[in-house]
């Protein structure tokens, strides 16, 4: 679903798990099909690096969908890709679940967006789909993403950056973000 005004962007090709019809209502256990078309590849992208955070997370570098989603991530099973890339569109094609979270990089995603991020993951995994999370280098925005997910699961904020940097040491997360997932934490 695409929904232009409220900057979230989520597309579906093959099962129904969830959508986001926008951030200030909520995701549904249904979808609808849609063709979306906004890319730009105009942007240089970093090399293509990745960490499996879990069983079912990933997280890395926009390389993954310049030209559509990575073979090497489709190989290992990754059908779901979620984007905090702050103005480009990647093509997910290839990827069976796709969702664009806006996000200015060094910042964290909103409350609202942090919300609808961590429902789509708890959607995926609980289904056993395969994530991966990226912004433009997979340091900051998309570890965020990831940390309150695990945050939403019970962990403590220190616990949740562990984790991700135990598998993935380039992570560095800004205090603005580690202080919006305190305010996660908080408001769960």
């Amino acid at each position: 679903m695409y929904v232009k005004d409220k900057e979230v962007f989520c597309i579906h090709i093959d099962k129904p798990i969830f959508s986001v019809y926008n951030v200030d209502t909520y995701i549904k256990n249904d979808m609808t099909e849609i063709t979306f078309s906004k890319v730009r590849h105009d942007e240089a992208h970093p090399e293509f690096e990745y960490n499996q955070i879990d069983d079912n997370i990933w997280i890395g570098t926009n390389k993954c969908c310049e030209i559509g989603f990575d073979k090497e991530l489709i190989d290992q099973g990754v059908t779901a890709d979620i984007s905090l890339e702050e103005e480009r569109l990647d093509a997910a094609q290839g990827a069976d679940y796709f969702l664009w979270l806006p996000t200015k990089d060094h910042t964290p995603p909103t409350q609202e967006k942090m919300r609808v991020g961590v429902g789509a993951l708890k959607s995926l995994v609980n289904e056993g789909v395969n994530v991966y999370v990226h912004c433009q280098n997979g340091h900051g925005r998309a570890p965020t993403l990831v940390a309150a997910y695990y945050v939403s699961q019970g962990m403590s904020v220190e616990n949740a950056i562990q984790k991700i940097q135990d598998k993935r040491p380039t992570i560095h997360l800004d205090q603005n973000q580690i202080d919006a997932l305190d305010i996660f934490k908080n408001n769960l």
